[in-house]
């Protein structure tokens, strides 16, 4: 029971800074971002439980995340491991 209050609380850390971040950019459109990267957080969360906890190529994260919010390219670096082929 304390490894999962243990990872609620970082979870919620995450969603804390998450919060913060989105926030002091642009106030005026907060909830819909808030809301895309939260599903963002949630896609990712799916991929690490399908694969036990395990790891996971930090290209499948980003294709996760792509999957529910949009995310600009430019910010993102080329990958040049294998698997990203």
């Amino acid at each position: 029971m304390r490894e999962i209050n243990h990872r609620a609380k970082n979870m919620l850390s995450v969603v804390d800074a998450i919060a913060h971040q989105t926030a002091t950019k642009n106030p005026e459109d907060f909830v819909e971002r808030f809301s895309e990267r939260i599903q963002a957080l949630s896609a990712n969360q799916d991929l690490l439980v399908r694969n036990e906890w395990n790891g996971v190529e930090i290209a499948d994260l980003v294709r996760a995340s792509s999957r529910t919010s949009p995310i600009s390219l430019a910010r993102v670096s080329p990958c040049t491991a294998p698997s990203c082929a």
